[in-house]
């Protein structure tokens, strides 16, 4: 069978390339608290988790039906509908979620579509959905406080549960190299405590976590974190001072800058501490992404265990880039392309694709204006002048 050679160091059968994912057989994320997916990017709104509850082993659900029939289908090559979001981006040359595993498990098919948890080597733990933010791109599942304010806005979201199914089983997942902590803030969570005092042998792990810097971890905690292989450390940040106020309320900026410059002093001295600035673009932020940036690189002044990522938001769609139109795209452009930084490439090939023929824009303009009359902030005001009216 003819080999796809593939730009990072290893080659596919060319039938698989665009579909096969080893985090089918050797990823697992319980995002939601109540659901099992191959990792937190598997789109639930498009195709529901595999339940799951304490009172039945992980591993049952690991081989259901439906995780075999996904894997069925990847060894037939066919495309899972719910992993669009690797697909997207790697059609703009934006590193997925998918190539990141291939990279780091490798792209061989094992032998068996039988998994156990010993077998897992990327792990994804809900840790609850506690949190002190109520962020536009976020929902009820990784903030409680959006739980209160949907049911004050007349939204609906289903109830949400609070089992931390992979923390509380972390002890079995023996075979784990990348530990990725997800659901509310972490620095508010004993669940997340539990988990880093629990993990096996965590001097071979890697963990993954993310933070909105708004409070700073224990010194319990990040001793704690000094036992793992290495710790990489996301400051979610969507804008440069008041943005990111309004659009991850109701955080302060001077919390937040002075959380990422206590955190960048520890990565001079922790060397297993790698820090990173992680901004999630929309159509909220992407007219305004290099103040943000340019703060960034200022305050880093090169330290080499620091870095900026940029992710594009998929879902939900009106508040993708994906719903510019061609006027709002070249806007967009216009402000880009004062910086070559290579950080904003994929954006800009982005912008560059298709514009949108349908925006969902009453969808856009009901749900800020109903959020600012909900907080008395006056987000939309503010954006409305980058978009078309």
């Amino acid at each position: 069978m003819k080999k796809l050679k593939m730009d990072r160091g290893w080659s596919l059968d060319k039938s698989r390339a665009p579909t096969h994912c080893p985090l089918m057989w050797h990823g697992l994320s319980d995002r939601d608290g109540e659901s099992l997916y191959p990792c937190c990017r598997f789109d639930y709104f498009d195709q529901p988790g595999v339940p799951a509850s304490k009172e039945e082993p992980l591993v049952s659900s690991l081989n259901s039906k439906e995780f075999s029939e996904w894997r069925s289908k990847m060894r037939e090559g066919k495309q899972i509908s719910s992993c669009y979001k690797c697909h997207e981006d790697e059609k703009i040359h934006v590193k997925s979620e998918r190539e990141c595993a291939l990279e780091e498990i490798g792209p061989n098919l094992p032998s068996t579509d039988t998994v156990e948890l010993s077998k897992i080597q990327n792990a994804e733990a809900f840790v609850g959905n506690h949190c002190n933010l109520r962020c536009h791109s976020c929902n009820p599942a990784s903030s409680s406080g959006w739980a209160s304010e949907y049911q004050r806005l007349g939204w609906q979201w289903h109830t949400i549960q609070q089992n931390t199914l992979i923390a509380d089983s972390i002890s079995e997942f023996t075979g784990l190299r990348i530990l990725k902590v997800i659901g509310g803030e972490p620095a508010f969570s004993k669940k997340f405590e539990e988990l880093i005092l629990n993990t096996p042998h965590p001097e071979k792990v890697e963990l993954h976590i993310s933070s909105n810097a708004t409070r700073v971890f224990t010194d319990n905690v990040l001793a704690k974190l000094q036992k793992f292989q290495k710790v990489r450390l996301s400051l979610s940040i969507d804008g440069y001072a008041d943005l990111n106020e309004m659009i991850r309320y109701p955080s302060k900026w001077n919390d937040i800058e002075a959380t990422a410059k206590l955190y960048l002093e520890l990565s001079k001295t922790q060397k297993n501490l790698q820090l990173i600035l992680h901004t999630t673009v929309s159509i909220l932020n992407v007219f305004e992404l290099l103040p943000l940036i340019n703060w960034w690189n200022a305050l880093r002044n090169n330290s080499p265990r620091s870095k900026a990522h940029l992710s594009i938001l998929r879902s939900p769609s009106f508040l993708s880039i994906q719903n510019l139109t061609k006027n709002e795209q070249q806007r967009a452009l216009q402000l880009l392309n004062e910086n070559s930084d290579p950080l904003f490439d994929g954006i800009k090939r982005e912008l560059n694709g298709p514009p949108a023929q349908n925006p969902a824009r009453s969808e856009l303009v009901d749900y800020c204006e109903k959020i600012d009359q909900s907080r008395g902030t006056k987000f939309f005001l503010r954006f409305k002048k980058y978009i078309d009216n």
